[in-house]
């Protein structure tokens, strides 16, 4: 009897170390499952997010005066080749200057002072009337039926603007390329003399 109790007693605790070994190892597989689940999600998310950003993508916004008080703002953007023409709209918050979207209507205060054109070489230009002293903040923003929304912000300042010119633009959209260009003599140490 003590043999066959020492017997079982073997057994279950040989029962113990499997059952305990064989848990542990299912937990660790749990874990491992769960991982895998949400490395795969986690890869879908990128490749959904890429497919969204690489749809269309605002590339500059660059502004200038037309006379003194008038904005002009052009909105540069990417699309995918073959692509349909994107809808634009320039927002200041939540409130809409225009669009060139028919279904969606402009505020009335910006009906006669702020108009949205489509142009070729994917520019959408804003040209605005009556630009108020001091800081504005404008939106410019890319929308294709299928696909998500581009935008971009800047902050114009009215006492800082620009008239509209080649230089203007230069200034506003190659800055980098500017400077060095004029800084080029001093950096080669160039005599002038």
């Amino acid at each position: 009897m003590t043999h066959f109790m020492l017997s079982l007693r073997r057994k279950s605790d040989l029962y113990c170390i499997y059952s305990r070994h064989h848990t542990a190892e299912h937990r660790g597989g749990l874990k491992t499952h769960q991982r895998r689940t949400l490395g795969r999600m986690l890869l879908f998310t990128i490749i959904l997010l890429f497919g969204f950003t690489s749809a269309q993508k605002v590339v500059q916004l660059t502004y200038c005066s037309i006379g003194e008080n008038h904005l002009r703002m052009d909105c540069k953007y990417a699309l995918p080749q073959e692509s349909p023409e994107p809808f634009c709209k320039y927002t200041q918050g939540e409130r809409l200057l225009d669009t060139t979207d028919p279904d969606e209507e402009q505020h009335a205060p910006f009906k006669n002072r702020a108009k949205a054109r489509l142009f070729p070489g994917n520019i959408c230009r804003l040209l605005f009337k009556n630009l108020p002293n001091g800081k504005s903040n404008f939106t410019c923003n890319i929308k294709q039926a299928e696909s998500g929304t581009a935008t971009k912000t800047s902050v114009v300042e009215k006492m800082l603007l620009l008239p509209c010119s080649a230089w203007s633009v230069l200034f506003q959209s190659c800055s980098g390329l500017l400077l060095t260009l004029m800084t080029l003599p001093v950096l080669l140490e160039t005599h002038w003399l």
